[in-house]
Order: structure tokens, then C-alpha cells, then sequence
């Protein structure tokens, strides 16, 4: 998969907010790695995916079927929002709003 610059993330992150709102729903993430440094420092130009741990809804799923549909408007790979970071986290605190548009919030993981 391409680089994800800043631009085509924001605009992924809109897209997929604009989708949830539309079937009622409101995406909260806490994103790790990559993005993070994109996101909220300008530390890097762009990066291979979104790493995140999904807080709501409580139906991950719901947020996966959602970033296959951005993934296929996009021409891009299905796995672009990646959840499987959850996996090496030991609990997480979201910490500051990093991005927000309609239908979605993104937060950075506490420094704790």
C-alpha cells in the first residue's frame, strides 16, 4: 500500500465520520503509531496505515464495515484503519483530540 499523506488521511477520517453519522452512529478511536506523528506533531510527511484501538461504537465491526467502504471509494487496501494494534496495547487512555469532524472523534493515547 501507498504512503497515506496528511490530506488523504483527513480526508479519509471525514469520510468515514460523514458514513457513521449517516447510520446514526459516532466513531471514537485512539490512534498509536504512524498517524499520531502525522496527525499531531507534523513528525512525519505520511504513513502506511492507521493503527488504532476502536472505543466506539462498542460493535468494532461496525467501524471495520464502514473503512472497507472508504478503502473501496479510495482505491485502497481494506486494512488502511488497522484495530489489530489492540493487541499489543495493556490498557489505553485516550488522551488529546488529534482530529474531529462530523460523526468522528481521534484522540492520541496518554503519555501514561
Amino acid at each position: 500500500m501507498a504512503l497515506l499523506t496528511r490530506e488523504e488521511i483527513v480526508e479519509a477520517l471525514e469520510r468515514l465520520g460523514e458514513l457513521a453519522q449517516s447510520q446514526g452512529q459516532h466513531i471514537e478511536l485512539v490512534a498509536v503509531g504512524g498517524a499520531v506523528m502525522v496527525l499531531a506533531y507534523n513528525a512525519r510527511q505520511a504513513t502506511h496505515d492507521i493503527d488504532v484501538a476502536i472505543l466506539s461504537p462498542r460493535e468494532a465491526r461496525i467501524v471495520r464495515d464502514l473503512a472497507k467502504k472508504v478503502a473501496a471509494e479510495r482505491g485502497w487496501a481494506e486494512d488502511w484503519l488497522n484495530d489489530g494494534a489492540k493487541g499489543y496495547l495493556v490498557g489505553i487512555s485516550a488522551g488529546d483530540v488529534i482530529f474531529s469532524a462530523t460523526g468522528i472523534e481521534v484522540r492520541a493515547p496518554t503519555v501514561e
